[in-house]
């Protein structure tokens, strides 16, 4: 009755009997506290939970350290094919497709087929030895004006797109009109465009060349070899007029000595794969 009185006689005295109900009933559990979540102990991170519907969009919340972005390597062309396309005839590259070349480096390229490689149109160079494999630095591709259906050349190229800022760049592609670069070194067999085949070789390159690869690495339409005539066509990095600090996607296209026919031009299939090139 005295705490009644003292509450009826001030302010206070409510905020007295107020306290005193409060902790009577966390003592007898009349009240529930709400706690506060202590963070993990174990050294786990915090971590996005999907949404219920599982969408990408509600599911983009991460936390991640970004170090720097890394641009992908070219897997193969993504090209609609060229007219006469002949897939196992371009057999490997080095580096393989999804690689990447560099500055000071090499572009290789290993042809197959029953029919030996188109190195140009017209008066190309002879291979030095008729019987077996040769070997040529800077060769003669004939008459270089020279175009296919596709209006690629006959000559064994490499074509060039900076992907620097535009991984789908494809301005340098052989088919928009991009500039051809010829290869710089050559081992195995090789004629002009219709010439008669030399002389088997097989899988032998001659001394000096690689081995020729057992596998293929880029697309074959099911990898299909054809024994008979091998090459390995080498394009120096260097070469290419590249610059510094950027990023290339680096197409290659060659004929094989097919003949066949675009009415009645002779014409050869064509093989096409692309890898990378950090200049």
């Amino acid at each position: 009755m005295a705490l009644i009185s003292m509450a009826k006689g001030s302010g206070s005295a409510f905020l007295i009997l107020f306290i005193v109900i409060l902790f009577a009933g966390m003592m007898v559990g009349g009240f529930s506290v709400m706690s506060i979540p202590q963070a993990p102990q174990n050294g786990s991170q915090i971590q996005a939970v999907d949404a219920p519907n599982n969408t990408s969009s509600q599911r983009s919340l991460q936390l991640k350290t970004i170090n720097f972005i890394t641009l992908t390597p070219v897997i193969g062309c993504g090209v609609s094919d060229p007219i006469n396309s002949e897939p196992s005839i371009l057999w490997a590259t080095d580096p393989a497709p999804g690689g990447v070349a560099s500055q000071g480096g090499l572009i290789k390229a290993f042809y197959q087929d029953e029919h030996a490689l188109t190195l140009g149109f017209g008066n190309v160079s002879k291979m030095t030895v008729l019987s077996a494999s040769s070997h040529l630095v800077n060769p003669n591709f004939g008459d270089m004006t020279k175009i296919d259906p596709n209006k690629f050349p006959y000559y064994p190229a490499i074509f060039i797109s900076d992907i620097t800022d535009d991984q789908n760049n494809r301005n340098g592609d052989a088919q928009n009109g991009g500039k051809a670069y010829p290869p710089d070194e050559l081992y195995g067999t090789w004629k002009a465009l219709a010439a008669s085949d030399p002389s088997r070789n097989n899988d032998n390159l001659g001394s000096g060349a690689d081995l020729f690869p057992s596998k293929t690495n880029v697309s074959t339409s099911g990898g299909h070899r054809e024994p008979g005539f091998t090459t390995e066509i080498i394009w120096k990095v260097d070469n290419l007029g590249l610059t510094p600090g950027h990023l290339y996607r680096a197409q290659i296209i060659l004929h094989d000595g097919d003949q066949t026919h675009s009415g009645s031009v002779v014409t050869g299939d064509i093989g096409e794969n692309c890898t990378t090139i950090r200049y």
